[in-house]
């Protein structure tokens, strides 16, 4: 079966027929069980993450690429509607099949071929190509994204939120009105006395 020639012979219904979402959803669900069946092991799904990125591409390839292309002058890359009922199936099968159930916004870029650029532009407001609703959409996936690393503790995840949503591990500033007053040379301690005063201590 030519899953390309399919694909094309039914984008049109599935991008802009009555049943959207239940057209996209069957057709990717559909995908990504041939792809598992495919695997030497279809259980390493579960357990392995660039498979599940693999996943991601054979479904881009062989369904979504067709969804986005240009199709009679419509450039459906930038249907963000199209793109919401995408990310809704994308954090679908993240749940689903991924071992640490994390959606990265990255992922999602790799599932639409999209520069994230693009859509942090989106986020921000700095496109006339998206509506009000269209950015409050692509909020919520960067939200969504951004809860999934939350909940994690792991060196990865702060990477992740200091580059893709600008945290930071500064420690935040004391006002100086908090610090106490400010001592002069001969007012330290002497640290030396101390030492030896801890190590009698220790002897008793």
């Amino acid at each position: 079966m030519d899953q390309e020639k399919k694909t094309q012979e039914n984008a049109g219904t599935a991008a802009n027929g009555p049943d959207v979402v239940n057209d996209l959803e069957f057709n990717i669900n559909e995908l990504a069980n041939e792809y598992i069946n495919n695997l030497e092991d279809p259980e390493s799904i579960y357990n392995n993450n660039g498979l599940f990125v693999g996943m991601l591409k054979y479904i881009y390839k062989y369904y979504v690429s067709v969804l986005l292309a240009n199709n009679n002058g419509v450039n459906n890359r930038y249907d963000y509607g199209l793109l919401n009922n995408l990310f809704n199936i994308y954090t679908e099968l993240v749940y689903r099949y991924k071992k640490n159930k994390q959606p990265y916004i990255t992922e999602f870029c790799i599932f639409t071929n999209i520069n994230r650029e693009v859509l942090y532009n989106i986020r921000y407001g700095l496109t006339k190509k998206a509506s009000y609703i269209d950015i409050q959409n692509v909020k919520r996936w960067f939200t969504e994204c951004e809860q999934g690393l939350l909940n994690t503790d792991t060196v990865g995840s702060i990477f992740r939120l200091k580059s893709m949503f600008g945290y930071n591990d500064n420690l935040p500033q004391v006002p100086a009105d908090q610090l106490g007053p400010v001592m002069a040379a001969g007012e330290l301690p002497d640290l030396s006395i101390a030492k030896v005063a801890k190590k009698s201590a220790k002897k008793d």
